[in-house]
């Protein structure tokens, strides 16, 4: 990878960066970590800098975003529930956690316990 074409995407952990390695991969992305020392002195844990081609940024993103998306419904979560706002001024509100309704004014979602 050319070290001028490439933008950072992220700064994560060196193992998640390597998962993201091998699963874009997969996908056809490549992508360059780079452990920057200048960003990481003493007493933090290891990080790597995620590096793209400007031209793949949108496309892995919108990748990655599928994928999350994929293994949230693998395990029983609907991603729509995710676009539910809690909007106080409302009479109700959904959970965006487990889909439950409920009154606004409750702070707290009756049934999962996430609080608004």
């Amino acid at each position: 990878m050319d070290e001028n074409q490439k933008i950072m995407l992220a700064k994560i952990g060196t193992s998640e960066g390597q998962h993201l390695k091998n699963s874009l991969a997969k996908h056809g992305f490549e992508i360059a970590l780079v452990h920057n020392h200048e960003s990481c002195k003493t007493g933090c844990s290891p990080q790597v800098e995620v590096w793209v081609h400007p031209e793949d940024a949108q496309d892995i993103l919108q990748t990655l975003t599928q994928a999350q998306r994929d293994e949230w419904a693998d395990n029983g979560y609907d991603a729509k529930l995710a676009e539910n706002v809690f909007d106080p001024e409302a009479e109700s509100a959904t959970c965006p956690a487990c889909g439950t309704q409920f009154s606004t004014k409750q702070s707290a979602c009756p049934d999962c316990g996430l609080c608004f």
